[in-house]
């Protein structure tokens, strides 16, 4: 890696718009995202494994991701592979052109794998934390997803796979997606203790029309200290924004979140 290159970090939660994030990032010329890299599902962890056995611990594997040059053109191959096979264009990135290189994964991977001193202990790592305020949208979301196997689309014209929602299911996992920001905002205060620059971005906000994606997206390309850019993924939204369209038993959803905390979050915009 280029030695003057930057490192960042995307901290998210399932079903908040990382993926488009990262791929944005990736249009930028001056900036490489791998992506997840602590999932069970992704290929560098699953070639990490064996490694895991001899005794090399998730903090040098980290470190070996943002720091090594195999790294860094064995994902630009893969990258090249998967963009010639959709029949795309493919566009290699130089390490000498690069000015910030990064992650982007879940809080709940980095606590899992005890990853989180790898942020701590480096304050020169720009944090970038991505939210989903409405928590009963990132429950549909990931049940949908469960259903279509669709964790991002290029095209709007994407079926939408309507659910039906188990009341129990839901008000469980509306409760341990509570708990997850809490636990969130816990490790932000301490990364933020640490020295680290953060910047936050709220998904109703970013993704509210073009306008405020674009604006969202300059605001980040500022923060990593790179030309801002007018640059749009083309990553499309898979849900509508109307319940009766995601929902087979909206009345009894609709029911058994009245009167409840979890209330609020029944808006359909």
């Amino acid at each position: 890696m280029n030695q003057a290159a930057k490192r960042h970090v995307i901290l998210t939660s399932g079903r908040s718009g990382s993926n488009y994030l990262a791929n944005t990032l990736n249009l930028h010329p001056q900036i490489v995202n791998y992506g997840e890299v602590l999932g069970s599902w992704t290929l560098s962890w699953k070639l990490f494994r064996p490694l895991r056995i001899m005794g090399l611990g998730v903090l040098s594997y980290l470190e070996y991701i943002y720091a090594s040059h195999v790294f860094f053109i064995a994902a630009q191959m893969y990258s090249s592979f998967s963009h010639l096979r959709k029949s795309k264009a493919i566009k290699c990135k130089y390490r000498r052109y690069i000015k910030h290189i990064g992650i982007k994964d879940f809080f709940i991977n980095f606590e899992r794998r005890g990853a989180f001193d790898f942020i701590l202990n480096q304050p020169e790592i720009d944090v970038i934390y991505l939210s989903r305020c409405n928590i009963l949208r990132r429950y549909l979301s990931m049940l949908h997803m469960e259903k279509s196997n669709a964790a991002v689309s290029e095209t709007s014209n994407l079926k939408v796979h309507q659910v039906r929602v188990d009341i129990d299911h839901m008000l469980h996992n509306l409760m341990i997606l509570e708990q997850e920001v809490r636990d969130e905002e816990a490790m932000l205060k301490r990364i933020e203790k640490a020295g680290h620059r953060l910047m936050r971005i709220n998904y109703e906000d970013y993704f509210k029309n073009t306008t405020t994606i674009e604006s969202t997206n300059k605001k980040v390309f500022q923060f990593l200290g790179v030309k801002a850019i007018a640059l749009l993924s083309e990553h499309r939204k898979i849900l509508p924004n109307s319940f009766s369209d995601i929902i087979v038993n909206k009345q009894e959803v609709v029911a058994a979140l009245k009167g409840t905390v979890y209330e609020v979050y029944l808006h359909e915009n």
